[in-house]
């Protein structure tokens, strides 16, 4: 059987997207933990939320970075570096 991983490589033409986002730290702490493979189980104990909570932040971020699906969300977030500028704070 052949083993396949997904690549998703920095486009730096997509920085200039998410520089003036302006989101909440609680926006940032869901993205950080949807980003390193996080369950979502995981993520609404690990923050203290309720489903509900974690189902309207994570519809303003689709919103927000223009997609309609998680797995949209954290391709653009991993290819645009955000996530690397996130870690880095």
């Amino acid at each position: 059987m052949k083993q396949t991983s997904l690549v998703i490589e920095s486009d730096s033409s997509l920085k200039p997207f998410w520089e003036n986002f302006c989101l909440t730290p609680r926006q940032n702490q869901l993205i950080f933990q949807l980003t390193h493979a996080v369950s979502k189980q995981d993520i609404l104990k690990e923050l203290g939320i309720k489903e509900s909570t974690y189902r309207y932040h994570l519809a303003q971020l689709k919103k927000l970075f223009g997609v309609s699906t998680t797995s949209q969300l954290v391709a653009i977030v991993f290819r645009s570096g955000y996530i690397t500028n996130l870690e880095s704070q």
